[in-house]
C-alpha cells in the first residue's frame, strides 16, 4: 500500500475496545498492512450513539434489529452518515471493514436469526461506502503457510486450475499440473509460502519474497522495461477459493505494504488477473518467459515513486 496513503479501518480491528461486548478484533494483519498509511478509525455504531458495551444487533430485511427485538436502524444510519463524512473530508479512498458486522461487513453479514449462520451481504456502512465509489475490503489475516497447511492449499490450486479454465485460461497451470507438490513443500520449507484466512478459514495462498533482483526470470524484459528500483518483491502462484471475493485483492495489498516495489507476472489469456491488477494501479510493464512452459507472460509493477 502506498505510504502515507489515507485509508478509513474499522477501529476495533486497530484494538480499540468498541465491539458490543465491549472486547475488540485487534488484527496484527490489517496494522501491518496499515503501518505506513493515514489511519482513520471508524465505528459507526459508536457514532449513531449506540453504547458499549451494548446488546448485539443484526440486519433483518430492512430493518437494523437487537437481539431482544427493539430496532436500532435510526442509530446505525446515523452513524455510518456521520463515518461516511468523515472519510469524504480525509480523502479516503479505501476502507478496510470488520467482517459479518451488520455495519461494517463487506460480503457477508448474520443473517438475523441470531445464530451464527451467515449470509452474502453488506452491511449499513459498507454499503453507503460502495454507493459512494469508497472501495472496501473484508479483513483477512495472514500468516506463513505449515505442511499442516498442505493438502488445503493443494485443493485451492486444483480449484485454481479449474476455475482459469472455465474463464478462458486453460494453459496457464493446467497443462502442467502447476504447481507441482515438491515446489509448495519447498516454498513451505524456505518460508515462501503464505496462506490468507476469513475467520479463521484458509481461503488463499500465494508465495511471496524480497530482495534485490531476485527473481531470475525478471531479468530480462521484451517489449518493454521495468521502471521501479532493482530491490522488489515478487507474488507468485496467488490462488484463492472464490468464496470471499476481496482475498485475493487483500493478499497483493499485504505484499505492497511490506515492500512498496512489487512484480507479478500473469499468463495472457488470464484477464481476470490482469483486470485486478490495473485496477490496483499495476503498470504492465513488458512480457517475461517462465520455465515450467513456453506461454509469455505479462509482467506487472507497482511502486512507490
Amino acid at each position: 500500500m502506498k505510504n502515507k496513503e489515507t485509508i478509513a479501518v474499522s477501529a476495533c480491528l486497530l484494538g480499540h475496545n468498541c465491539k458490543y461486548d465491549g472486547k475488540n478484533n485487534k488484527n496484527s494483519t490489517v496494522l501491518e498492512l496499515c503501518e505506513n498509511c493515514t489511519i482513520i478509525p471508524v465505528c459507526p455504531e459508536m457514532e449513531g450513539g449506540l453504547p458499549c458495551p451494548r446488546v448485539p444487533s443484526e440486519i433483518v430485511g430492512d430493518r437494523v434489529l437487537t437481539k431482544e427485538g427493539e430496532d436500532v436502524t435510526k442509530a446505525f444510519r446515523d452513524g455510518a452518515l456521520k463515518c461516511l463524512e468523515k472519510t469524504k473530508e480525509e480523502k479516503v479512498r479505501l476502507a478496510i471493514l470488520q467482517s459479518c458486522s451488520p455495519s461494517c461487513g463487506v460480503n457477508e453479514v448474520y443473517d438475523g436469526t441470531f445464530s451464527g449462520k451467515r449470509i452474502p451481504g453488506s452491511g449499513v456502512f459498507a454499503s453507503l461506502l460502495k454507493e459512494n465509489g469508497i472501495r472496501v475490503l473484508d479483513s483477512f489475516s495472514i500468516r506463513k503457510s505449515t505442511e499442516e497447511d498442505f493438502d488445503r492449499i493443494m485443493e485451492l490450486y486444483s480449484e485454481a486450475r479449474f476455475f482459469m479454465a472455465e474463464h478462458g485460461n486453460p494453459n496457464q497451470w493446467g497443462p502442467t499440473a502447476w504447481p507441482p507438490e515438491s515446489l509448495i513443500h519447498s516454498d513451505i520449507k524456505n518460508g515462501k509460502s503464505y496462506v490468507c484466512l476469513y475467520r479463521e478459514r484458509i481461503v488463499a495462498v500465494f508465495y511471496y519474497d524480497f530482495g534485490k533482483d531476485i527473481e531470475s526470470t525478471y531479468r530480462t524484459i521484451a517489449d518493454g522495461r521495468w521502471k521501479g528500483p532493482y530491490t522488489y518483491g515478487v507474488l507468485h502462484r496467488i490462488a484463492t477459493d472464490h468464496s470471499i471475493k476481496t482475498a485475493g485483492r487483500f493478499c497483493i495489498e499485504w505484499a505492497f505494504s511490506r515492500c512498496g516495489n512489487l512484480r507479478i507476472d500473469t499468463h495472457g489469456d488470464n484477464t481476470v488477473m490482469q483486470d485486478l491488477l490495473e485496477s490496483m494501479g499495476f503498470s504492465r510493464c513488458g512480457t517475461i518467459f517462465v520455465e515450467e512452459d513456453d506461454f509469455p507472460r505479462f509482467a506487472y509493477e507497482l511502486f512507490v515513486n
